[in-house]
């Protein structure tokens, strides 16, 4: 690309920045709808009606209220733009960024209530009285992140603005907007539903029809660690979980939810490319039959996925994000599973070995042979403080096509294999345990 044609570009991009610029602070403030994003950040949205060829659209001003600076993003006829300051930041401009700190005021989210796991929030400052009807903030803090409607984002807050007739005991959301940790989720063109409950409605009109002082002494929401949206479990066919039924397994004596893992990656193929201890999450549950866990994974290389493992080693189906559209697939399951040697007791010094039947995306059936040599047993506590009982480092190794070679650690009293290494020609992937419960 010359500099002539990249000056082009900016140049048009930074006059439709401007154009949109002076549409938007033409429209009228929406400020019964503004909110504090930051303890000096306020944001309202706005809709942008159509003018001569422009399609009507949506934008987002921010107004940083420490020093009165203006910024916006806009939908344009692909998606959101980028967030950035106002080229030109006018009076006009000021003044807006003025008006909007003052109407979303300040204030700390108070929690309200809590239904199960979840928690019903109130905004006090942000409670005032219009026409007779009450109006406020309000917000639900997921313990467990969710996904949207269409599949496409995770979100673990919602906050709706709320208008109440406390006569007639009703209230309606005005305004719903979705959060993140400590993003806030573009809109889309469709707005976001209520996600309300009849409980909550009836707790949010006793509660903001009465005296405004109460919801001051309120506690303030701390931020916690959420979990990750209960995504779908895949579904192993019949045929291979009728087999599996009958595979070997041990008693587990104790049980896991939650391990986490610092993972690191590299390619020997690309020197350069490398990931260093980032935080990888298995969350577990009992799976299907005895002997399966359902693990979900979070972090690192992995994403977003839900697996049914024999005993955490046999992957037998897989369920994750595939392509740009972020939609959860599931991957081909093997047609069978064969054992050879005491794998329900896994002793130490052993040699194992396990094959997958599986076949091609043409219908030719193929088999990986693994061979696995069992290590010396060792307290499991070497390896975590808090894990229980004897636990054996497992070595593997896929011989044939792409050849790989993994270690596992079998924890005994939880007859579960942890993955620690995955190597092969194109990627080596370590994990080490930091936390279990």
């Amino acid at each position: 690309m010359n500099s002539d044609y990249r000056d082009s570009i900016v140049a048009r991009l930074k006059a439709e920045r401007s154009a949109m610029a002076t549409r938007v602070l033409a429209q009228p403030l929406p400020l019964n709808t503004a909110i504090k994003i930051a303890p000096k950040v306020a944001m309202t949205l706005i809709d942008v009606p159509a003018q001569g060829t422009e399609p009507a659209t949506q934008a987002r001003l921010f107004a940083q209220c420490d020093t009165l600076a203006l910024s916006m993003d806009y939908r344009d006829t692909r998606d959101w733009t980028y967030t950035s300051a106002l080229a030109d930041q006018t009076p006009a401009a000021r003044n807006a960024a003025e008006q909007l700190c003052q109407a979303a005021k300040g204030g700390e989210w108070r929690q309200l209530a809590a239904d199960g796991a979840d928690w019903l929030l109130v905004n006090p400052d942000s409670l005032t009285t219009i026409e007779g009807r009450q109006w406020a903030w309000v917000g639900i803090d997921y313990e467990r992140s969710r996904q949207s409607e269409d599949d496409t984002f995770v979100f673990d807050r919602q906050f709706e603005r709320v208008e109440i007739d406390c006569a007639a005991r009703q209230i309606n959301s005005r305004l719903s907007l979705r959060g993140a940790t400590d993003t806030l989720i573009k809109p889309p063109a469709q707005p976001f539903a209520s996600l309300l409950s009849a409980d909550q409605r009836n707790h949010l009109i006793g509660a903001l029809c009465t005296s405004s002082a109460d919801l001051a002494k309120l506690p303030t929401v701390l931020m916690r660690k959420k979990l990750p949206p209960n995504l779908a479990t895949p579904q192993v066919p019949d045929a291979l979980l009728t087999q599996v039924r009958s595979l070997p397994h041990g008693t587990p004596a104790n049980s896991l939810s939650h391990l986490q893992l610092a993972y690191s990656a590299h390619s020997p193929l690309v020197p350069g490319a490398q990931i260093n201890d980032n935080p990888l999450d298995v969350y577990l549950q009992t799976g299907p039959a005895p002997g399966l866990w359902r693990m979900q994974t979070v972090g690192a290389l992995s994403s977003e996925g839900v697996s049914i493992r024999w005993r955490g080693l046999i992957d037998l189906a897989t369920i994750n994000r595939i392509g740009r559209n972020g939609k959860m697939e599931q991957r081909p399951s093997p047609e069978s599973i064969h054992l050879a040697g005491d794998w329900k007791t896994v002793p130490a010094g052993s040699t194992l070995s396990y094959s997958k039947v599986s076949k091609s995306s043409e219908g030719k059936e193929f088999t990986q042979n693994i061979e696995c040599k069992v290590g010396p047993s060792f307290p499991a506590a070497q390896q975590l403080a808090s894990l229980k009982g004897e636990a054996r480092l497992v070595s593997c190794a896929q011989l044939e096509g792409l050849k790989s070679k993994s270690t596992h650690v079998f924890l005994e009293d939880y007859d579960l294999f942890v993955q620690t290494l995955d190597s092969s020609a194109l990627i080596v992937q370590s994990s080490t345990l930091k936390a279990a419960e």
